[in-house]
């Protein structure tokens, strides 16, 4: 079982990371798929969103998440009916938070993608006192999304709405901001980089 990330946030925050390394057939041998599911599943074309969709399903077994109790809103987010999830999947990798408030995760395999556009969602983080590599702009992409995650507004600017405080890779946690001309508010936001991805969570205030 690639289950290779099991962190117990808190007694009601779980994370779980599965790398991908099985078949079509094999990943979906043990479920129970709703007929929602099912025809979800026959609609994707890419091989990889095929796993990565019976992946999550997995991760969901382990967590005694019946697929069946897994829908989706009006904007696509996730929902479970007791709790709160986020998901997220990049090529072979894929994260799933369950907690008792709001939850962001976002994980990205490691590239030089986030890097090179870099001018689409960072803006005040370019006056770091560090330089901005891929490292770092991964990081920053993954935190901006999992803030993304558990906002209520529809229209958010990724460099504008969202800022993230200066850190270092070794802190593992920083702050990071959201403010528009609603509302302005700050979240512990949470991350990790190794060999073959990067990861950031954070918890959402009720």
């Amino acid at each position: 079982m690639p289950v290779i990330e099991d962190i117990k946030l808190s007694s009601t925050s779980r994370i779980i990371v599965w790398e991908i390394k099985e078949t079509i057939d094999f990943l979906n041998l043990e479920l129970d798929l709703s007929n929602f599911s099912k025809n979800t599943l026959r609609k994707k074309k890419s091989e990889i969103h095929q796993k990565q969709f019976l992946a999550v399903r997995n991760v969901l077994k382990l967590l005694s998440i019946h697929d069946s109790d897994l829908s989706y809103g009006k904007d696509g987010n996730p929902l479970i009916k007791s709790g709160h999830i986020s998901i997220s999947h990049s090529k072979e990798f894929v994260a799933v938070l369950i907690s008792d408030q709001k939850v962001g995760v976002d994980i990205e395999s490691n590239s030089d993608k986030c890097l090179q556009l870099m001018q689409k969602f960072i803006g005040t983080e370019n006056e770091f006192p560090i330089k901005i590599d891929s490292k770092i702009a991964q990081v920053i992409w993954n935190m901006k999304e999992s803030l993304f995650k558990i906002m209520d507004f529809k229209e958010i600017d990724f460099k504008e709405n969202i800022i993230v405080i200066p850190f270092s890779l070794n802190e593992k946690q920083t702050k990071i901001w959201f403010v528009n001309n609603e509302v302005s508010q700050d979240h512990n936001a949470n991350f990790f980089i190794n060999k073959n991805y990067s990861l950031a969570y954070i918890n959402g205030k009720e």
